[in-house]
This record gives C-alpha cells, sequence and structure tokens, in this order.
C-alpha cells in the first residue's frame, strides 16, 4: 500500500520522468502554498530565485548564511527527505547556471568565452569529419549530439533558433543512432 520514487531512475523508463515531475510539483507546491517561499524558478531538479542578501539567514546543517528563501527551501528538503549538496547551494549577483554566466546587476545572460570557444570548436571538428569522408555521411548519434550542443547555446541566444531547422530536418525519423545520414 506504500508508493516510492526512485530518484535514481529519473530518464530510466517511460513514466519514471512523469513521476518524478510529479512529485517534484507537489514539494514546489508545498514549498509555496504551505512555506510561503514565493517565486521559485526550476530547471528539472536545481531551484533559483531572487532574494536580498542583506538578510542572509544561518542553515545550521551547512554551518552557512544564505538568503531566507534559499535557507527555507533547503530546510523543506531536509523535512522531505529530498537530497540536495552544499557545493550546489551558490548565491550573489552572478553566477554560472547550467554553464551560463548570469549578471543580475546588469540583467544579462551569457555564454563563457570558453564554451563558446568549445561550441565553435564542435561545430568546426564536425565540418571537418564530414568533408574527410567521401560520400559525406555522417551517424545520426554525431549529427544528434552537435543539435543538441548548439540548442544548449541557444538558450542565451534564442533568436537564433532557425538556425537549427536543416540540422533537425536532416535528422527528422530517424531512430538508430547509427545509422547514416547524407551530408548534402
Amino acid at each position: 500500500g506504500q508508493f516510492h520514487i526512485d530518484r535514481n531512475n529519473v530518464f530510466g523508463g517511460g513514466a519514471s520522468g512523469r513521476l518524478f515531475c510529479t512529485a517534484y510539483s507537489l514539494a514546489l507546491w508545498i514549498a509555496e502554498n504551505e512555506m510561503d517561499i514565493s517565486d521559485i524558478g526550476v530547471y528539472i531538479d536545481d531551484n533559483f530565485g531572487a532574494d536580498y542578501d542583506n538578510q542572509l539567514v544561518r542553515y545550521e546543517p551547512y554551518n552557512k548564511l544564505l538568503p531566507p528563501k534559499q535557507a527555507a527551501l533547503l530546510c523543506l528538503w531536509d523535512v522531505l527527505g529530498i537530497p540536495h549538496e552544499e557545493r550546489k547551494q551558490e548565491f550573489g549577483r552572478k553566477l554560472t547556471i547550467i554553464g551560463f554566466e548570469v549578471d543580475a546587476s546588469s540583467l544579462t545572460v551569457t555564454m563563457p568565452k570558453a564554451s563558446r570557444e568549445d561550441l565553435i570548436q564542435s561545430i568546426s571538428d564536425f565540418c571537418s569529419l564530414s568533408n574527410e569522408h567521401r560520400v559525406k555521411r555522417m551517424r545520426l548519434k554525431e549529427f544528434q549530439q552537435l543539435a543538441g550542443h548548439i540548442n544548449w547555446a541557444l538558450n542565451v541566444f534564442p533568436l537564433l533558433r532557425p538556425g537549427l531547422s536543416a540540422l533537425y530536418e536532416k535528422i527528422a525519423g530517424k531512430a538508430f543512432p547509427m545509422a547514416q545520414c547524407v551530408l548534402s
């Protein structure tokens, strides 16, 4: 008569992602409606938000000062048994979030220089590999990896998303990672 969520199986099965999202949404509902922690942003299982840094409170398990909303959310996670790591409990006017530099003072989100250079190198390597093949065929997996890398970068540059259309058209309807895709 008991139900359990295997948090290590979030993307393992067809329903496990939906179960995780349902349980996490309930935890966030409790945070907002029962604990009065407002404006919680969510990216998969990471949370973020804005708070005043001149009103820090002590979060005892980590023995460190944190913004009130962050400390309150961690206390709720402790009560609910939701795991969290001290190294991920950051706050400040500038943070790196999912690899992007977020600056609350200038209200900007940018890619760090190293990330931009890595993306450019990935695209260059992909183009070089395709030019080395006489018949210009690449595996679906290689197209998907490049598309994923570019798609991540376009979180910062959303107006460039139409540029991915040709790449997605090339892999549409294909399901086998080792299948060949002809370059044109």
